[in-house]
């Protein structure tokens, strides 16, 4: 059961993946909502850092679910410059 007195026992336990793919998801959603194509970039970093997450915690649904939102970053990427 999660306790919030061990939410900083090990801030760290997963290399920071998910703390950098909470972070990045954040600035992704703020750039694309003020229309800045460096949204995409970086919310295809987060991505990847979630998807290595899932990987590492044992989720094959967060890891799947994560590595199809990678390539509809990149695919909104490669559209919006067109």
């Amino acid at each position: 059961m999660w306790r919030f007195e061990r939410m900083f026992d090990v801030p760290f336990q997963y290399y920071g993946l998910d703390w950098i793919g909470m972070i990045a998801a954040f600035f992704s959603l703020w750039w694309l909502v003020n229309k800045h194509w460096s949204g995409f970039v970086v919310g295809a970093l987060a991505a990847l850092c979630w998807a290595a997450f899932g990987f590492l915690t044992g989720s094959p649904p967060a890891f799947f679910a994560n590595v199809i939102f990678f390539f509809v970053n990149i695919r909104g990427l490669l559209k919006w410059r067109s």
